[in-house]
C-alpha cells in the first residue's frame, strides 16, 4: 500500500479504526466484481503486515489509539475460541417486526425503539440468530520481550483480541508480531 499510494497508506495508518469498516466494504465490492458467487457467501476483512515501525509494548500509549500499529511480544496465555455477535437482528416482542442490523460495540446492544411507527416497544426484544452475524474471537495475553525491558523492570503484558481466521494461530510461548488497532475498552463488569 505504501508503494502504491502513500497518502492512502498514511490515512489508513493514522485512522485505521475508523476506516476499517470502509476498507472491508471496498474489498467486498472488488471481490463481488471479480468473483460474484464466491463474494456473496463471504465476509471480507483487511489485514496489514510489514509496517515500517515496530513498537515496543511500552510505546503503546494514548496517542496510538485508533491508529494502525505493530508490536512484538511473547504469547503467555490464550483463551478458548468463542463466538462474538457483530451485527444483531432483533424481533420486537410486541408487534413481531424485524429490526435493522444493530452494530455491536464492545457490549450487547439492542435497538432503541421498534421501527414500526405505531409500536411503543423500547425494551422487549429477542435476538434472531438466523439473521445475525457472528465471528470467532479469542483473547491472547502478550508479554514484552526481555530485550525491550529496561533493567530492573517487570515485564508488561497486553491483552490482544484475535478475530476470524486469526484465532488459534498463536500458542503460549510463541514470539510474534501483532498488527492492529489499539482500542480503549471500558471494564463493563467493574462499572456494574
Amino acid at each position: 500500500l505504501f508503494s502504491h499510494d502513500s497518502e492512502l497508506a498514511d490515512a489508513v495508518r493514522e485512522q485505521f479504526h475508523f476506516l476499517e469498516p470502509h476498507l472491508r466494504a471496498s474489498v467486498g465490492k472488488v471481490m463481488a466484481s471479480l468473483h460474484e458467487v464466491y463474494a456473496a457467501e463471504k465476509d471480507f476483512h483487511v489485514s496489514f503486515f510489514n509496517l515500517p515501525h515496530l513498537c515496543a509494548i511500552r510505546e503503546l500509549r494514548t496517542d496510538k489509539i485508533a491508529t494502525l500499529a505493530a508490536f512484538t511480544g511473547t504469547v503467555t496465555r490464550t483463551t478458548d475460541v468463542r463466538p462474538e455477535l457483530l451485527h444483531g437482528v432483533f424481533q420486537c416482542e410486541l408487534c413481531q417486526a424485524i429490526s435493522d442490523p444493530v452494530v455491536q460495540q464492545f457490549k450487547y446492544t439492542q435497538p432503541t425503539k421498534c421501527k414500526n411507527p405505531t409500536c411503543p416497544n423500547r425494551m422487549e426484544w429477542s435476538l434472531r440468530h438466523d439473521h445475525s452475524k457472528f465471528i470467532d474471537w479469542q483473547r491472547v495475553r502478550v508479554q514484552e520481550n526481555a530485550s525491550e525491558m529496561p533493567p530492573g523492570c517487570m515485564p508488561r503484558t497486553l491483552d490482544v483480541i484475535l478475530r476470524g481466521e486469526m484465532v488459534e494461530r498463536a500458542k503460549a510461548g510463541d514470539k510474534a508480531v501483532f498488527t492492529g488497532s489499539l482500542v480503549a475498552v471500558p471494564d463493563v463488569a467493574q462499572m456494574a
